[in-house]
């Protein structure tokens, strides 16, 4: 059976499948291959892993590159973005992974604190954080990430995870922990009501975090600068500077009729005074 040629636009949102894919992409090969290196990098100098002889009688955890075109809140592609994701399926229950779950802010107060951001108007910035810094209890290998091989097929050697990765199963959890020990440590204290949003009377500055999107209220940019000081010294972070995009809903502000105006597909609402 003769063999059908895909043609690939190069100006399409094709995600290629695998590395060779991606940095044999007529176009975007050399962004792609960055993507990878800028994702790889952080973890081997954040010490991520040991590189370790396979070990014999033991699951080893596979992975892929996970490759994704990044949109503004105009859906505009903005750069490509490579992750290293663990394939959490191939986790053993009770011999590499226990508890998984782990908490996220209720869209209910969401909608409260923008309400309480309009009415006293209140700053409001978001920043993206990568939940790597939990150290892994369990002992996990992995399969070194394609195109980053170290040593030969006679060295056979895997990953030992020392800290936590994309995708494995206690993954999330272990960053709520990691980060809720260091908020409380510089004067946080968690709602009652919902564990995921955070209060520093102090600073005068609210976060609401889901999984490792932080929106950040305050009464002033000067206690937020402050914070996002404390937290980039702490975590890997992205500062997107003030909220517009999150969970792909759109956030829209008029600060003269303290209004904002929140919406996605199939959901509109206006909070206002």
């Amino acid at each position: 059976m003769a063999k059908i040629a895909r043609n690939i636009d190069p100006n399409d949102e094709h995600k290629p499948a695998t590395v060779q894919e991606a940095i044999n992409h007529p176009t975007r090969g050399k962004q792609w291959e960055k993507a990878t290196q800028d994702e790889v990098n952080p973890l081997i100098k954040n010490h991520t892993w040991d590189l370790v002889p396979r070990p014999r009688n033991r699951q080893i955890v596979t992975n892929k590159f996970a490759f994704k075109h990044k949109k503004d809140e105009q859906a505009r592609n903005v750069r490509l973005k490579a992750r290293l994701v663990a394939r959490g399926f191939s986790q053993i229950y009770g011999i590499n992974y226990l508890d998984t779950y782990a908490p996220v802010v209720k869209l209910a107060s969401i909608r409260i604190l923008l309400a309480i951001t309009a009415i006293y108007g209140l700053e409001i910035h978001h920043i993206m954080t990568a939940f790597l810094a939990g150290e892994l209890e369990e002992e996990i290998c992995m399969e070194q990430p394609e195109g980053f091989e170290v040593g030969n097929r006679e060295d056979d050697l895997v990953c030992r995870l020392r800290k936590s990765l994309y995708g494995l199963k206690q993954a999330p959890r272990i960053w709520n922990q990691w980060i809720r020990y260091f908020l409380k440590s510089i004067g946080f204290v968690q709602l009652y009501s919902d564990p995921c949003v955070y209060i520093n009377e102090a600073m005068n500055v609210i976060i609401a975090m889901w999984v490792d999107d932080l929106i950040i209220f305050g009464k002033d940019i000067a206690s937020i600068l402050d914070l996002k000081a404390q937290l980039n010294a702490e975590y890997e972070m992205k500062d997107l500077g003030e909220l517009k995009y999150f969970l792909g809903i759109q956030v829209h502000r008029d600060r003269e009729w303290k209004t904002i105006h929140i919406s996605q597909s199939g959901y509109n609402r206006t909070i206002l005074e």
